[in-house]
């Protein structure tokens, strides 16, 4: 059980970090001036908000 627990994180993970490059990528490609540290934050002050 341990083995398919550590291979699920092992993914989870890797999805991620895949979607957080993704991510930036987008937001440089946009020309935005939102940087990823500022739109993780502006979503961490908005789900303490809607609390």
């Amino acid at each position: 059980m341990s083995s398919i627990s550590f291979i699920y994180a092992g993914l989870a993970l890797r999805h991620f970090l895949h979607h957080r490059i993704t991510f930036a990528t987008h937001l440089k490609n946009a020309q935005s001036s939102i940087s990823p540290t500022k739109f993780f934050h502006l979503m961490a002050l908005a789900i303490v908000e809607m609390a």
